[in-house]
């Protein structure tokens, strides 16, 4: 039994159990520990070897989505796709030249073709080089912050480098680690009351998904869940904060 107890405590779940009268239902309240996380978290990094120009966020400013986070020096990627393209201009003259020789039949198959080829060619490196400048600039996919840099302007990187860590505080979910017999009852729209042990601040909730799969050594399953937050009350909340989870749980008292 002590050691029963120890688990559980280990684990930060309770179980508070209403007086029961028989034959009626009787309400239990279920505790675990849940964390804060956000739903769009991401540490991009860079895609080509080059120079850093500007990084207009420092660490914590708040930024919109398309917003430009990093930029490279890239003159030398910029000229190549530049001469690419006037490249792709001569060879798709010398094709049209050779289509119109054919309608006279001044012109041999084979030349032809390899006129269209070398035309196809330049246009695949050109497209090539085109998405080698797009990798010059890094824009947010969405809006959030800084969280950490990991680089400094004027710095060469290199291709795969991680340059910076960006978070979205404003769209949380609730990480709880619960018994796997609790999925009798808990359930994807199963409310509970959450209270974030930094601030205090508590806030309802309910589950929105339940994984699949149960841990076979400690007969626990993970189940995701979001507060019911109105946007004023969200910054009450952080990614990193965790706290109690309460589950009031609802069975029918066995008859003695």
């Amino acid at each position: 039994m002590r050691k029963l107890i120890g688990y559980c405590a280990f684990l930060g779940i309770t179980s508070l159990a209403g007086v029961a009268t028989p034959g009626f239902a009787r309400a239990e309240t279920q505790q675990a520990q849940g964390i804060l996380r956000a739903v769009h978290e991401a540490t991009l990094s860079s895609e080509l070897a080059a120079q850093i120009e500007q990084i207009p966020y420092r660490e914590g400013m708040a930024f919109r989505q398309g917003d430009l986070l990093v930029s490279f020096n890239c003159a030398l990627p910029r000229a190549e796709a530049e001469a690419a393209r006037q490249e792709v201009r001569v060879k798709k003259s010398a094709w049209d030249t050779n289509i119109e020789l054919d309608k006279f039949q001044s012109v041999g198959r084979y030349d032809l073709i390899a006129a269209e080829g070398e035309y196809r060619k330049a246009l695949a490196r050109a497209k090539s080089l085109e998405i080698q400048v797009s990798y010059c600039e890094i824009r947010a996919p969405f809006d959030g912050q800084v969280q950490a840099l990991k680089v400094a302007p004027w710095e060469a990187v290199s291709a795969g480098q991680a340059l910076l860590t960006i978070v979205d505080p404003g769209e949380l979910e609730l990480n709880i680690i619960v018994p796997s017999g609790w999925l009798t009852w808990l359930h994807p729209g199963s409310e509970f009351t959450f209270e974030a042990q930094e601030s205090h601040s508590t806030s309802t909730g309910h589950i929105t998904r339940v994984l699949p799969q149960i841990d076979a050594v400690s007969k626990t399953v993970k189940v995701i869940g979001v507060l019911d937050t109105e946007d004023g009350a969200s910054v009450q909340f952080a990614p990193g904060m965790s706290g109690r989870v309460a589950f009031t749980e609802g069975r029918e008292a066995a008859n003695d």
